[in-house]
């Protein structure tokens, strides 16, 4: 789950609305862990030259194949101007 929250937020600094908050919730229980990450969406695209540096060439595809692998589930999307990321994985 690490790994999925590491992309999640390379994607925040990438993508999110400057100075913004972003919210970050985990809960471990004793069948599943499960993982929200919620920013809000820049109204403008942002680019630079340091995010091919940034990039974990995985984006929402990779995050969704980590929860795939590990039996669990993500929902990764836009919902008016909030981004979220969410994944649960048994334990």
């Amino acid at each position: 789950m690490l790994k999925i929250l590491q992309e999640a937020c390379t994607n925040i600094v990438k993508h999110a609305e400057p100075k913004s908050h972003v919210r970050i919730r985990v809960h471990v229980g004793h069948q599943e862990a499960s993982m929200t990450v919620e920013s809000q969406v820049a109204d403008t695209p942002r680019t630079s030259s340091s995010d091919a540096v940034l990039s974990s060439s995985h984006g929402v595809i990779g995050m969704k194949e980590r929860a795939d692998l590990l039996g669990g589930s993500a929902q990764i999307g836009r919902a008016d101007n909030t981004w979220t990321v969410r994944v649960s994985i048994p334990l």
